[in-house]
């Protein structure tokens, strides 16, 4: 971007990060020039907004977190899907027991430490939105209980994951449990395409939500605002970029990007199809649970050291042991 050849129409994330290239001159307001942009709610638009309203992405696409499993290790054991914490530690520990690897998750990559387990699985531990709202506000520490809890359940999980996982990086995670070798996989919606990719379909394997702290409490399902695109401040070809910006708002638009990438789910309100079983199954909590999004993504990774890194930082040394969790917490 500051050498004048990034491209005319830019991927951006939300918050932090997009706001970023927006504050640096490099992203153009779309205020005006993209016909359906108020038809987004305020919450959505709001990622890819500044606090005056400008507007620089047009929104696109959501991700859910939760758990992927193998349906043939299910099937060997006898075992239905988790609804609470206490029914997935009972299923972790009868897969222990009968000697298979059972959750597909490294360190290497810390950040799926943080985005998929801490803030996929832990929202249901730290209270979800309410809480990710009082920490923004300063009401709420991470040091407190709610936080520290989370935290706790990550650590819980560090006997069921396989020998070596320090150095077990995102890719070589993703391949163990496609190729059957682990029982779960903590991950986010985006994953679908790329089990596909690597020969397991929803014909092999299932998805649950994050399990509840206890029967009865509500689920607080990470949502996370993805996806925008926006325009690039300099670009010579403003009138064909505005031209395809609007195009991305049509419904015919929306159902190919849902259709061609199961799991990216759509964020202008409509009626669309989901023809892909896993991302059916992911789309209809969004319904009736209470959504929230990752901790740090919102406020908190606009400065330097970034929130974000703090915590993929935390959860790394907390799982090789050098951090208990009220320290990694602080």
């Amino acid at each position: 971007m500051e050498a004048g050849t990034g491209a005319d129409i830019m991927n951006i994330r939300p918050y932090d990060l997009g706001q970023s290239l927006y504050n640096g001159g490099y992203l153009a307001s779309l205020n005006g020039l993209v016909s359906k942009i108020d038809q987004f709610t305020a919450q959505v638009r709001g990622a890819w907004s500044t606090a005056d309203g400008k507007i620089y992405g047009v929104p696109q696409t959501g991700v859910t977190h939760g758990v992927y499993y193998q349906k043939s290790i299910f099937a060997k054991y006898g075992l239905t899907e988790p609804s609470t914490w206490e029914e997935f530690i009972a299923a972790c520990d009868k897969l222990l027991a009968g000697g298979e690897k059972v959750i597909a998750q490294g360190a290497s990559d810390d950040w799926t430490l943080y985005e998929a387990v801490y803030c996929g699985l832990g929202a249901n531990f730290y209270g979800g939105e309410p809480a990710r709202q009082a920490l923004l506000a300063g009401t709420k520490k991470m040091t407190d209980a709610n936080f520290v809890q989370a935290f706790e359940m990550v650590l819980q999980l560090k006997k069921y994951l396989p020998a070596g996982f320090e150095t077990l990086d995102y890719d070589k995670m993703r391949e163990l449990f496609a190729s059957g070798g682990a029982a779960f996989f903590i991950g986010g919606s985006w994953e679908i395409s790329k089990f596909e990719e690597l020969g397991s379909s929803s014909s092999k394997i299932g998805f649950f939500v994050p399990s509840v702290v206890k029967s009865g409490d509500p689920l607080q399902y990470c949502f996370q605002l993805g996806e925008a695109f926006g325009m690039n401040s300099k670009t010579r070809h403003k009138k064909e970029v505005i031209e395809y910006l609007n195009w991305m708002t049509e419904t015919s638009a929306i159902q190919a990007h849902t259709a061609e990438l199961p799991g990216m789910f759509p964020l202008l309100p409509g009626s669309y199809s989901l023809t892909n079983p896993l991302s059916q199954k992911m789309w209809n909590p969004t319904l009736t649970a209470e959504l929230t999004q990752r901790l740090m993504i919102e406020k908190l990774s606009i400065k330097s050291p970034k929130g974000s890194v703090l915590m993929n930082e935390a959860l790394t040394q907390m799982l090789k042991g050098t951090l208990t969790p009220g320290q990694a917490a602080a």
